[in-house]
């Protein structure tokens, strides 16, 4: 049996059907990912390619109207769909997701690094209730001052005499408040002077290497002490040695807080007296929060 004939009226059929479904499936498509499949496109591409003589055969039909749905067909197929976003738009949010990861990542490791120093109070004796926690806002450490000034006044209950910690370590003393700073006279200012003990670790013990000295502050970070007399103390010290804070006119609880650790000795010009120069363990430009002692003396 032959087959039918393919009049124009059933290519127009053939057509309008086609269309028809090229609307549905196509607007259910998501455009932004690679669906269509390569015998979709090549049989689209067919179609836009369709020789003219058949098309000029639909004379009985609106010319037109097979060129728009041709148009329509080459449009779908050949011309890239877009989600009106673009790329760059894109780029800038996950750069902007990425610094917001970042900066929640600083967060959580503060609030850590907040909570262990909470832990060495307490393990010193301590309580949560006699801290408070601050903010360094600016600072000014150099040869001739060394200050630092907290987001913490006497709004927060900050007194002038209170003592300034980090990771255990002192920093200063507070020494002017207003209702919400306070300025922090750091222990590397030349014009401070403490009393301190210097202690060593062996693998028997703790041993001590001088009691009783006074260590003042050199300025740009610096810590000093030249009390030392060679005949006074069984061992000399050494590089490495801690010096803790041991001064009755500080608070209590900063008492054996670290001042910092020995980085070189030398002896006087008589030989007399050590000369130790102290590093702080914490550097006040690396200090972003503080603990304040609320205790005034000792």
């Amino acid at each position: 049996m032959n087959s039918p004939k393919m009049t124009s009226r059933r290519w127009f059929w053939v057509l309008l059907i086609a269309s028809a479904a090229w609307g549905f499936f196509g607007a259910r498509s998501v455009p932004d990912k690679q669906t269509m499949s390569a015998t979709l496109m090549g049989k689209s591409q067919q179609a836009v390619a369709m020789p003219m003589t058949v098309v000029l055969t639909l004379g009985e039909y609106p010319f037109s109207l097979i060129q728009g749905f041709l148009s329509q067909v080459a449009e779908r197929v050949l011309m890239p769909r877009t989600s009106g976003v673009s790329v760059e738009s894109l780029q800038q949010e996950i750069r902007a997701l990425e610094a917001e990861v970042e900066f929640q990542k600083g967060q959580l490791e503060q609030a850590q690094q907040d909570a262990q120093q909470f832990h060495q109070m307490q393990q010193a004796g301590v309580p949560p209730n006699k801290l408070i926690l601050a903010n360094k806002t600016a600072q000014q450490a150099g040869a001739a001052t060394s200050v630092m000034i907290l987001d913490k006044g006497s709004d927060a209950g900050v007194q002038a005499g209170m003592a300034v910690i980090a990771n255990f370590c002192t920093l200063g003393r507070v020494e002017y408040v207003n209702a919400f700073l306070s300025q922090v006279r750091l222990i590397t200012d030349p014009h401070v002077y403490v009393r301190a003990t210097i202690i060593r670790k062996t693998p028997t013990g703790t041993v001590t290497i001088a009691a009783n000295c006074q260590v003042n502050g050199r300025g740009n970070g610096q810590l000093e002490c030249d009390t030392i007399s060679v005949v006074e103390v069984p061992r000399s010290p050494e590089p490495g040695d801690r010096v803790l804070l041991l001064d009755n006119t500080w608070p209590k609880g900063a008492q054996y807080t670290t001042l910092g650790e020995v980085s070189g000795v030398e002896k006087t010009g008589n030989a007399l007296r050590y000369v130790v120069r102290i590093n702080p363990i914490v550097h006040v430009d690396t200090v972003r929060t503080v603990l304040i002692l609320s205790e005034v003396r000792r």
